[in-house]
């Protein structure tokens, strides 16, 4: 894949302001299995649709970690390998595909995202992508 932007990643906040009752909302769904397979955020531009994104997915990546996502202050600790991973995007469950201007995501770059999909992970965590 291409036109990956970490510099969005690594400037996420680690704490999350503003989206607390719909956290919990996705928590409820997530730890029911009943969180969609697809889901799509809309809002008007700095809204933390991305924010809460990257907090909700490092969550449920972190989930096994000694260093976990922290529920109570809705806090990613920097200190997670997960968040490590996240933020330089190597980690095998997550895919940022940024799409700014000039470039527009191209079929080839959804092709590899379901080809990397399709191969098996080394561990039993849930995949995301972000688009």
């Amino acid at each position: 894949m291409k036109k990956m932007n970490i510099n969005k990643l690594s400037a996420v906040s680690t704490k999350l302001f503003g989206h607390d009752e719909i956290f919990k909302d996705f928590l409820s769904l997530y730890e029911n299995n009943k969180l969609p397979k697809v889901v799509i955020l809309t809002g008007e531009k700095g809204s933390g649709k991305f924010s809460f994104a990257f907090h909700f997915i490092n969550f449920a990546l972190s989930q096994n970690s000694n260093l976990s996502y922290d529920l109570k202050n809705y806090e990613i600790n920097k200190e997670n390998n997960i968040y490590k991973k996240i933020v330089l995007n190597v980690n095998q469950n997550f895919n940022y595909l940024s799409c700014e201007k000039p470039y527009s995501i191209s079929v080839d770059d959804i092709r590899e995202i379901k080809r990397s999909f399709s191969k098996t992970t080394l561990n039993e965590s849930p995949r995301f992508t972000i688009i």
